[in-house]
């Protein structure tokens, strides 16, 4: 970092300070009415990556508030676009926007904040002294006491959007101007000395179109954004400014190929309960079973459509967070149960996948704060593309085949519960059941051995006793203590169907709990908060429901041995 740069950013410093001081909080931004979307195809330099602004925008506004979209307490909808913009060229003061989400109520009242308010100002934390010095004591206790892990976890989360907003409304947030040689990106301000002959008309463009923007000019402003644009292509061909990659991008942002699957899969699913019939007369149901298989195949390809755009943005294979794995486990189950539909004619597998499949890619829609659907660049330990390929992949197929399982055995202890008598169709999901979690140990076994191989190349061991080794070795021996029951006979058709939802909590440890929950070990790169709630009430329900099919389960059996006698 030379001098001129070191004196911009403590110049910028103390004015941010002044900025605080006097600016009273809580302004209200004016959100003007002008369209930005033009301004979704710049690129520009972030984490380590090139992007378009309309990505830029979407995961910081993702990052600060837990969703895509803002909403005023004047009540006014911002779009993450719309935000973003006027951070970079608007007057709002953003610093006193309610803009902050912090959903971890235990830290709002270590913090002494309002318990029934979500949202927060960066001046509501950093500007009072007492709320700042109390955060600052969480992530840093004087008393020796041990710190909760949580609490710390959630309190790290919140400095991080401080400082995230604060340095979005810094001079040097928006990286527009290219550097050739892989250097880092600037802001359009250095431009004039990075570029002696283009810098300046690259400058010119911006403030023409930031003065634009202000004054509310919608012509001249989408004018000026084209010159920006233009400007900026100039500076160097494709691999310096990647105009044509970017679009892929934006065609993923924009046509939500995950969201449009479960919402696919849903429609197939209510498509597939109508029951099939054989009469000439009633031959339209039939029709609806081809149309809802018909659906259950396109949900796939759009999952695919989604994992290829996913895979050629980011040029590694999409299994590197936890909402790349929700995404894939749903791909997985809905590709193994329409090729068991395919060999063996049985609905009911199609159906269990398609539920189990919409509600994962459901909670990883719509919970972005927890599951990041952001693309990010990889940490150093997952830069083998091949073992990255070869055992997360083959691990994660043997949790689809679980989760697919897990859907089946649901399926069977609806049966136990509301149609006991139907033998054959219970034997017939307790036959697929056992062959999807043979397929999922298989998957599962070879992929923590891969696991242990890429342990010994990355870390010089084969097994170390890492939390997410452990619970996946954890999970494993689950699954085959319940064929290991079944095969000495110490469980039946129920015990099996019954297991196939109990063992997958083990799975649910293995993927979320451990990187959620522990937040420790070597296998850092998939470590989060929150989401605790969705996933307690999971496993609460998955509970009851086979309790619930246990007690239902012995009363038939009772009915059955006093009819006999």
């Amino acid at each position: 970092m030379n001098k001129r740069t070191v004196t911009r950013l403590k110049t910028w410093a103390l004015m941010v300070w002044v900025f605080l001081a006097v600016i009273p909080q809580g302004s209200g931004a004016v959100k003007p009415e002008i369209p930005v979307d033009v301004l979704g195809r710049l690129i520009l330099q972030d984490g380590g990556r090139k992007k378009p602004f309309d990505t830029y925008a979407r995961e910081n506004l993702v990052k600060l508030t837990g969703r895509a979209k803002w909403i005023s307490p004047e009540g006014q909808r911002w779009s993450a676009i719309e935000v973003m913009t006027d951070l970079a060229l608007g007057t709002n003061n953003w610093l006193g926007e309610k803009i902050i989400r912090i959903g971890f109520i235990p830290l709002k009242e270590r913090l002494g904040l309002d318990v029934s308010e979500k949202f927060f100002s960066y001046h509501d934390i950093r500007s009072q002294g007492e709320v700042s010095s109390k955060l600052m004591g969480i992530l840093n206790p004087r008393d020796g006491s041990t710190p909760d892990s949580k609490l710390t976890a959630e309190a790290r989360k919140l400095v991080g959007q401080l400082n995230q907003l604060e340095n979005l409304t810094g001079a040097e947030a928006f990286a527009w101007v290219p550097v050739g040689g892989g250097g880092r990106w600037l802001h359009v301000e250095d431009a004039p000395q990075a570029y002696s002959e283009r810098g300046s008309d690259i400058l010119l463009a911006y403030k023409a179109m930031q003065q634009a923007y202000r004054q509310g000019n919608v012509p001249e402003f989408q004018k000026q954004a084209r010159a920006f644009r233009s400007q900026l292509e100039s500076l160097g061909g494709p691999e310096l400014y990647p105009s044509g990659r970017m679009k892929m991008e934006l065609i993923y942002n924009y046509v939500h190929p995950f969201r449009w699957a479960w919402i696919v899969l849903l429609v197939s699913f209510a498509l597939l309960l109508i029951p099939e019939t054989g009469s000439p007369q009633r031959s339209g149901l039939r029709c609806t079973y081809c149309i809802g298989m018909s659906l259950f195949g396109t949900a796939i390809l759009l999952q695919i459509f989604g994992f290829v755009l996913r895979t050629l943005i980011s040029g590694r294979a999409p299994v590197t967070n936890m909402y790349e794995v929700l995404i894939f486990m749903a791909l997985g189950a809905s590709v193994i149960a329409y090729i068991f539909t395919i060999m063996y004619r049985q609905k009911m597998l199609v159906q269990a996948a398609a539920v189990v499949a919409a509600l994962t890619l459901i909670l990883a829609d719509n919970l972005p704060a927890v599951f990041d659907p952001g693309i990010q660049p990889l940490v150093p330990v997952l830069q083998s593309n091949w073992w990255l390929t070869v055992h997360v992949i083959t691990i994660t197929i043997g949790y689809a085949a679980f989760l697919l399982a897990m859907g089946v055995g649901h399926i069977a202890m609806a049966r136990y519960l509301f149609f006991p008598t139907d033998k054959k169709t219970i034997d017939n999901l307790t036959r697929f059941n056992y062959h999807t979690m043979q397929l999922g140990v298989l998957f599962l076994a070879a992929g923590t051995l891969l696991g242990g191989l890429w342990a010994e190349k990355a870390w010089g061991r084969f097994w170390g006793w890492d939390p997410k080794e452990t619970w996946a070795l954890i999970a494993l021996l689950l699954y085959l203590a319940v064929f290991f029951a079944r095969y000495v006979r110490w469980i039946g058709g129920f015990g099996l169907n019954a297991a196939s939802v109990l063992a997958f909590q083990g799975i649910v440890m293995a993927g979320y709990g451990v990187n959620y929950l522990l937040g420790t070990g070597k296998h850092s790169y998939g470590f989060g908060v929150g989401g605790e709630l969705v996933v307690g009430i999971f496993v609460l329900l998955e509970l009851i429901l086979v309790l619930l099919a246990v007690i239902r389960h012995r009363q038939v059996i009772k009915q059955s041995k006093g009819t006999q006698s």
